[in-house]
């Protein structure tokens, strides 16, 4: 009867023991699993000028293929320019990003918004997993979705129409996938950028893109309230011009 109460002695100090040594680990992965906090880009941002106020850099030579070579050599700025034919056609991404406008951020609960001032260009970013899967049209912003790595703002964007990377004519097919990471500097409320091109008909390699967005206090994003003349290359209807002068 003794050797018994022993035994059950001995089985309680031990489990007693385990619950001791278990604790500061249970402790540790409890605070392990807090939500990390999410940096805050909000704001807005110069997106292109002047020009000693931000940082730019792209390859010194583009890795084309020779698809690529061939739309690069006869890229025709003019003609390719969609405001030509409508003075309010939007901004295409990612040419847009190299813009000489104002860029403003707003984060929102599973979306991020990036306007830009030329052509009220808005993009949407989904942070949220659970989107449903549906069949997405080529638009001149893509579908893009996010998520945070850190204080790092991850960015993935497909469903693009055939395009330009810049408005230098750089080639971009409708199958490219865009990589952007953005990011603050310690010491600095401006925004750091890299995005990567993955377009295997127009390059060999992925191409990488460089650039800072200078944050400011005073500029505001205006709005785009434009008025379109129809096509450049044909007399605009002076008429028909009154009528939108006389509607605004």
């Amino acid at each position: 009867m003794k050797g018994h109460q022993l035994f059950i002695g001995l089985v309680g100090m031990f489990g007693w023991l385990f619950v001791v040594a278990q604790a500061p680990i249970t402790q540790d992965l409890m605070e392990s699993t807090e939500v990390p906090v999410v940096p805050d880009f909000s704001g807005t941002y110069i997106s292109g000028t002047p020009v000693e106020a931000y940082t730019y850099a792209e390859p010194t030579s583009y890795p084309f293929t020779r698809v690529g070579t061939r739309a690069h050599a006869i890229f025709d700025p003019i003609s390719a320019d969609p405001q030509q034919q409508n003075d309010c056609a939007g901004e295409s991404v990612p040419s847009v990003i190299w813009g000489g406008n104002p860029m403003a951020i707003v984060q929102q609960d599973g979306i991020i918004f990036m306007r830009f001032e030329s052509g009220d260009t808005m993009r949407r970013i989904y942070l949220d997993d659970t989107l449903p899967l549906t069949v997405r049209e080529h638009t001149i912003t893509g579908f893009s979705t996010g998520h945070w790595e850190g204080v790092e703002l991850r960015i993935e964007t497909t469903h693009l129409q055939a395009g330009v990377i810049t408005n230098r004519g750089h080639p971009m097919s409708e199958n490219a996938r865009l990589s952007e990471r953005y990011w603050r500097n310690l010491d600095s409320d401006n925004l750091q950028m890299e995005l990567i091109v993955q377009d295997p008909i127009n390059y060999t390699e992925p191409v990488t893109l460089t650039r800072e967005f200078v944050w400011s206090e005073e500029e505001r994003v205006q709005s785009w309230n434009c008025i379109s003349l129809g096509p450049r290359f044909i007399e605009p209807d002076i008429d028909e011009l009154a009528r939108m002068l006389e509607d605004l």
